[in-house]
């Protein structure tokens, strides 16, 4: 059941593999998923092109940036998702506050 302004459980299944991705390096930086390796850990099964069709409003809403890398001696597509996927899906603690330091205020 798709309603406006809500993921349908297909976006939030893909949404999830996705905020995982590929783990962090060695630097801890993010590796983003491509669409094979997104299509192999879905827990359920469909066809890239079927993938590709639910991918665009997430790519088209600001959920993933997409964009391409060599990998396993092919071009891939990386889906990456964007800091506010991350923060929707709890994958990150929201940066709306920085921490306050309390010891210089006079009250």
């Amino acid at each position: 059941m798709s309603t406006p302004g809500y993921l349908t459980m297909k976006q939030y299944q893909i949404l999830s593999v996705l905020c995982d991705g590929n783990g962090n390096d060695e630097a801890g930086n993010f590796i983003a998923a491509d669409l094979d390796e997104l299509l192999e850990r879905l827990a359920y099964r469909t066809t890239k092109d079927s993938i590709q069709f639910s991918i665009r409003p997430l790519v088209n809403n600001g959920f993933l940036t997409k964009s391409y890398e060599k990998r396993r001696n092919a071009r891939r597509v990386v889906l990456t998702p964007t800091k506010m996927c991350r923060q929707i899906m709890g994958r990150m603690t929201p940066a709306f506050f920085e921490p306050a330091d309390f010891e210089k205020l006079d009250v």
